[in-house]
């Protein structure tokens, strides 16, 4: 079975080429949305799923997004997505995540270990 495909014959994914242009249309737009977009790019989960995101469940010391599956149509199932570091500086600056950083500790992504304990106990 070919999963590119859904049962109808349609494409279900994003070539490199279609979701380089996805990105740079969506970053000449409001930053809040080009964060949406990117973060629907990088992680592949669906909009309901990135709406549902909260702060807590970025872990920038591990670089990684803890997302909730909601296809499962239950709770508690989660997946940790990597996300690039140079979309999470641009996800911080945009939404101020840092959780209170200083300038010098900005670079450690100290926040958000929290989600990463989450995943341990899935």
């Amino acid at each position: 079975m070919n999963f590119l495909y859904d049962h109808r014959g349609q494409r279900k994914y994003l070539t490199v080429v279609e979701r380089e242009r996805f990105l740079t249309s969506a970053r000449a737009g409001d930053p809040k949305v080009y964060t949406f977009c990117a973060t629907l790019a990088y992680t592949g989960a669906r909009i309901s799923e990135v709406l549902a995101l909260v702060p807590d469940r970025f872990d920038f010391a591990d670089q990684i997004v803890v997302i909730e599956c909601l296809k499962k149509r239950r709770r508690g199932f989660n997946r940790a997505v990597p996300l690039p570091s140079i979309f999470l500086q641009e996800l911080n600056d945009t939404h101020k995540l840092h959780c209170g950083l200083s300038e010098e500790g900005r670079h450690q992504r100290v926040c958000g270990r929290g989600a990463a304990r989450q995943v341990g106990s899935m």
